[in-house]
């Protein structure tokens, strides 16, 4: 069973034109599908990137833990997140049209 639910997240994932398993029959709901499995790919590689800088940095004795917890970011990386957030919702949006 898990075998035959991996190859159908694959499918998903993998293929742009998205075969539709059989729990999935209505359009919208393989829309919703998409957009929850990108959110969670994509929460899944930062939360593994930032655990990764964390311990490298902390381990090297760069930064603290308190320098994270205090750390306020400039205007300039602000707009860039902020710019970042946007092409992720677009990408949300257009899964979802």
């Amino acid at each position: 069973m898990a075998n035959r639910d991996e190859n159908i997240i694959d499918a998903l994932i993998k293929d742009p034109a998205r075969m539709k398993p059989e729990f999935i029959t209505n359009p919208n709901v393989d829309k919703l599908v998409a957009v929850v499995l990108r959110l969670a790919m994509e929460n899944g590689v930062l939360r593994d990137r930032i655990e990764r800088q964390e311990q490298l940095l902390m381990h090297r004795d760069i930064l603290s833990a308190q320098d994270y917890d205090t750390y306020e970011q400039d205007a300039e990386t602000t707009k860039r997140s902020q710019g970042e957030n946007f092409k992720l919702i677009a990408a949300i949006a257009k899964d979802l049209c």
